[in-house]
């Protein structure tokens, strides 16, 4: 089987794509942390208080919907 210069361009640009996609989804998945961790940043508040506040803004969203749902 031979690879065609067509097929190295469908290659290309599946992989172009898949990378430009999966960049904007992860993208839009972090702006509300990191506009939480902003907005947290200007309250007058000590260092290590703020760090477990924006410790807690990066809680898995799983752990918390396992205390939420009821187990079946």
């Amino acid at each position: 089987m031979t690879v065609t210069s067509r097929g190295k361009a469908r290659f290309l640009w599946a992989a172009v794509s898949v990378e430009f996609v999966e960049t904007i989804i992860t993208g839009f998945a972090l702006v509300p942390a990191a506009l939480y961790i902003h907005w947290q940043s200007t309250w007058p508040l000590s260092t290590w208080i703020r760090l477990t506040l924006a410790s807690l803004g990066f809680a898995p969203v799983y752990l918390v919907c396992t205390w939420c749902v009821p187990a079946r």
